[in-house]
């Protein structure tokens, strides 16, 4: 009985961003010298599985059919390329959130060589093996903090138990600490902003799947949307002026005896 022993590698990707064209040359690369006989390419859709053997052929497919969603961008895509008994299989999983890689064969220098072509492309599309799904609560967290050191730094004082007293008490004193609280004020507005544009890149960052349309290219700002862009500039303007507003009010001091 001949040896069934195989090289076998699994990678994972996230946030990776493919229109149709480079959907086709990925699994172009996959299948690169395996016979067309042994190709099947797939997407389940409302519990209706579809397979071809290319792209091309399953797209008609798709738009052919009586799917009232057919037009709409597929929730998967899955490609199988050769066979454990011909010693090379590639399969290739692509949906919303990740990409699954799994290349195998005989041949250790071509199960290697496949899955770093593979892992190469999916790379130079923003693919990343790191999943970012905790970022957002890290954000929040970043945003917090910074809210609780604003309210310590302009309504604190040590004996005064109003914001009223606050303010008498800062025009009545002595010490003026101004480049202190001005160095304050551009590091929490600093600080918000960072938070700002760190969410919206992380937003851009999302995983985009377009099985029968593009994706946008260039950086996050460029593929950003009007609404964003209004929010990149607009809330770190409102924050300084709230800012200055603040300092204005206390009369430049917020000095604490």
């Amino acid at each position: 009985m001949a040896s069934t022993q195989q090289t076998e590698l699994f990678n994972t990707f996230y946030h990776y961003r493919l229109g149709e064209g480079e959907i086709a040359t990925l699994f172009d690369i996959a299948s690169e010298g395996i016979p067309a006989s042994e190709i099947s390419i797939s997407t389940l859709i409302d519990s209706i599985r579809f397979s071809e053997e290319s792209f091309t052929d399953l797209k008609s497919a798709v738009q052919g059919s009586t799917l009232a969603n057919r037009n709409k961008p597929w929730p998967n895509v899955e490609l199988e390329a050769g066979s454990v008994a011909s010693g090379h299989l590639v399969k290739i999983t692509l949906n919303s959130d990740v990409a699954h890689i799994n290349v195998a064969g005989a041949d250790t220098n071509w199960v290697h060589g496949r899955t770093a072509r593979l892992s190469e492309y999916l790379e130079s599309h923003a693919g990343s093996k790191t999943s970012r799904k905790d970022e957002p609560k890290i954000l929040f967290l970043f945003l917090i903090m910074f809210l609780v050191i604003a309210g310590f730094w302009i309504f604190k004082t040590q004996d005064a138990d109003t914001v009223r007293e606050c303010l008498a008490r800062a025009k009545k004193s002595e010490e003026t600490k101004l480049f202190l609280n001005w160095s304050m004020a551009i590091m929490l507005g600093g600080g918000l902003i960072a938070v700002l544009v760190m969410w919206l890149r992380y937003r851009d960052s999302k995983t985009q799947l377009r099985t029968n349309g593009v994706v946008t290219t260039g950086s996050w700002w460029s593929r950003a949307s009007i609404g964003d862009r209004i929010a990149a500039i607009g809330v770190p303007i409102a924050a300084i002026a709230a800012i200055a507003t603040v300092m204005s009010a206390l009369s430049d001091t917020f000095g604490k005896k």
